[in-house]
Formats: C-alpha cells, structure tokens, sequence
C-alpha cells in the first residue's frame, strides 16, 4: 500500500475516500428507508422525505465509477514486475534460480506482479467489508439481541472458506514442480530444435508418456484439493442459511406482538436481504485476500533473500590486474541446499598463474560446482579460495566477474541479437562500439 501510494497517491486516495463513501452507503439505505416508513407511519413527512432523499443518495455505485483495480493495473505489471526482475537479478549466487523449493517461488513471481497488487487492495476491501458486517449486525441488535448470534454465525463459512482456501494454495505450492516439469516437456516436445533428436532417438513416445503422466498428478491433486474445497464451502453455508432462517423468524414474531415499530420491521427486511450478501461480500474478498498469500509469500521471500545477500556483502576489494601467484582451493567442500551427498570435499589445488589447467571428472564429480565456486555464484561451506592470497570472498563481484570468461553447457542465447551484440553483452560499456568488438593481434 506505501507502494501504490507513493507511485499513484491520487488514485491511491481517490480509491479509499470511494470506499469509505461505499462502507456508509451499504447500511444507510436500511436506515433511510427505516426513516421513511417511521415518518409516513407518524405522518410526518419531512422526516419521510429527508429518508427518501437519503435512499435515493446512496444507491449511487462509486466504485463502478473508480474501480481501485486501476491501481494495480498502473503500478503491478510496471513499477513492481521490473522490481522482482532487478531483486532476482541483483542477487550474488543462483541458489534461487537451481534450487527447487526456491524455484517453485520464482517461477509463481514471473507472471505475480499485479496479483500482489490487486491483493493489498482486496486486503484493503475485506477490512471495509467487515466493517459495514459489524454495523448491519449492530442495527440488528437494536431490534433484537437474538440477532446478534449472526455475528459468531457468520464467522462459520468464513472460517470454512479460510480453510479451503488454505488447502487449495498448498496443493498449488506441492504440485507447482510437476506442473512445471509438464510445462517443460511439452515445450520440449515442440520445440524446433529438439524436435531432430527427439525424432532420431525415438524418444517421442516417452516424452509424450512423461508429459502426460506429470499433468495427469498435477490435475489429479488440483482436482481433489477443489473437491475439498467445495465441501469445506458447503459445510459453512448451509450452517449459516439454517441459522439466519431460525432468526428471521424471530423478528417476525416480534413484529406480529407489536414490539418493534412499522420502520423497524422495515429495515430488519432490508438488512436482512442484503446480510447474505455483505457476509458472501466479506468471504468472497477474505477468499481473494487468502488467495494473494499465493503471491506474496514468494514475494515477502524473495524480498527478504535479496536483502540477506546484500547484507552479507559481495566483496569491496579490486580484483588484481595480473594473476601473479595463481588461484588456490584450501579445503574447500560445499554441499547443494537439501541434499546429503557434498559436491566438493576437502578439495585443496593449485592454479598456477599462467597455466593451463583441465579439470577431468566423471559426471557429477563436482567439475562444474567448482567452476560455479570460482564465478561466485555459490560460497564454500569449508575452506577458502584464494586469489594471489586473498579470499576470493572479499573481492568485488563484479569486477571480479569482469576479468572472468566462461562457457558453460546450459549456456545462455540471445537469440535475436547479432552475433557481435552477443558478444558485445559482456563488456556493455563498449557495446555500441563495433571497433570495441574486433580481435587484437596480441590476444
């Protein structure tokens, strides 16, 4: 909300005056028309007429006329979708980009910057529904304390919706690596470029198979977590119909032994038939609310990720120019986040400056940990990694990544740059230059 406010502040108040206008209007026509009704009984009609007036200022719908989702139309998919781009970006190491539980967090943040916003604001609207909730309750106690057992009813579907809720974004978070493996083979089944291997190996079928199985989970768990979800629904309403029959029936009563005046009974209809709705109003934006923990958890995480790794510090010294020493590995070992098994184990070696070194190993001997290791991209566990005697810890990132080259076997493509862009985008200051670009004779 600081956010919105202080991209769109306009808006951003416009918005709230419209819901504190909508908040008055949603009781104040069970009053005017009690005024009414009062007033025409005890033939009193100005007070008829100043009830009549009021009714008819109320109806008017402002937040059709300025809908707060504007905001997060102007501010989600601009200002805050290049925020989490810079936050996932910015960070130091890619534990966030290879790590499963992290990347089922970044991959929901790709496409959640106006699901954050619109959350806040129908955060913002739960808070005002309530509200207006507490007062039709309020007006209905008033005519009968009986009445105000609606309120504790009322909290019977909303707690059940809560619980559904909570059970469908947990499905969601579980099965977002399956659907995500899906989404991977299906594009891997289509792609142009895969598609000659896939032919000559004759690995459509399992592909295809893998695919289907992946999303036939995904759908099957989804399917049953929405099964719940209904009955959880169900559950609370029918409890909530039941009870506001048996209460209705009292006030009726009471209006039949002439315990409640003419305008009493009046606004007792008029809130009642609008009390379903505030209530369905309050779970429906409750619902929204719970379902927007979907994006700001990743969110929140993310945030505060990025601001551990700068708390930590990338280093402030200047890498040398020259190597003179070389590059040595000190009892180095580091072990990935959730698995057992270390990547490097007390690995202590020498890289002469000037040489030539070639790293041979079989597969999953830790060759490219330990590449990742000398591009900063992960931290040791143990040990150190010095730089002609400093840690490598220390020194600038950037620039120490600067004078670094590597080519590795997922590499990335730019695939609608030229072939000098590309390789212009690692030295960006000289990008524009093509003399920048072309070989020297000393190299």
């Amino acid at each position: 909300m600081r956010t919105t406010h202080a991209r769109a502040p306009v808006l951003t108040g416009v918005n709230i005056v419209v819901e504190i206008v909508t908040l008055l209007a949603g009781v104040g026509m069970a009053v005017a028309l009690r005024a009414v009704a009062n007033g025409a009984a005890a033939g009193d009609a100005p007070g008829a007429l100043g009830g009549a007036v009021w009714a008819a200022l109320v109806t008017a719908r402002l937040r059709e006329l300025v809908g707060n989702f504007l905001v997060a139309d102007k501010i989600g998919p601009g200002w805050l979708s290049d925020r989490i781009t810079y936050e996932v970006a910015a960070i130091e190491s890619i534990e966030h980009m290879e790590r499963g539980d992290n990347l089922d967090r970044v991959g929901l943040l790709r496409t959640s910057s106006w699901e954050l916003v619109a959350g806040a604001w129908t955060a913002l609207r739960t808070v005002f529904s309530t509200l207006q909730l507490a007062a039709v309750l309020s007006l209905l106690g008033n005519v009968s304390p009986w009445l105000l057992m609606l309120l504790v009813l009322a909290a019977v579907p909303i707690w059940c919706d809560a619980r559904a809720r909570g059970q469908l974004n947990r499905t969601e978070i579980s099965t977002a690596e399956q659907f995500r493996l899906q989404r991977h083979l299906f594009e891997l089944a289509t792609d142009v470029a895969a598609a000659k291997e896939i032919r000559v190996s004759g690995a459509a079928d399992q592909v295809l198979e893998h695919q289907e199985r992946a999303w036939h989970d995904v759908v099957h768990e989804r399917f049953r977590a929405r099964m719940r979800s209904f009955a959880w629904r169900l559950l609370g309403w029918s409890v909530f119909t039941i009870a506001f029959t048996a209460m209705l029936a009292i006030v009726l009563v009471q209006a039949a032994e002439d315990r409640s005046t003419v305008g009493d009974v009046v606004m007792v209809i008029a809130l009642a038939a609008s009390l379903q709705q505030t209530v369905q109003a309050v779970v429906g934006r409750l619902t929204g609310t719970m379902s927007a923990g979907l994006h700001i958890e990743p969110y929140l995480w993310l945030r505060d990720y990025a601001a551990a790794d700068r708390a930590r510090g990338h280093g402030r010294l200047q890498s040398p120019p020259v190597l003179r020493d070389g590059i040595e590995f000190k009892g180095v070992s580091y072990t990935y986040p959730g698995t057992l098994r270390p990547a490097l184990d007390d690995v202590s070696i020498l890289l002469p400056a000037g040489s030539v070194v070639a790293v041979v190993g079989e597969f999953g001997s830790g060759k490219s940990t330990l590449v990742k290791l000398l591009g900063k991209f992960y931290q040791p566990d143990k040990g150190s990694i010095l730089v002609d005697g400093t840690d490598l810890a220390d020194l600038h990132t950037e620039a120490w990544r600067a004078r670094t080259s590597a080519a590795y076997q997922d590499f990335g493509r730019y695939p609608h740059l030229t072939f000098g862009e590309a390789v212009g985008h690692d030295d960006l200051a000289h990008l524009a230059s093509p003399s920048a670009r072309q070989p020297k004779a000393s190299w």
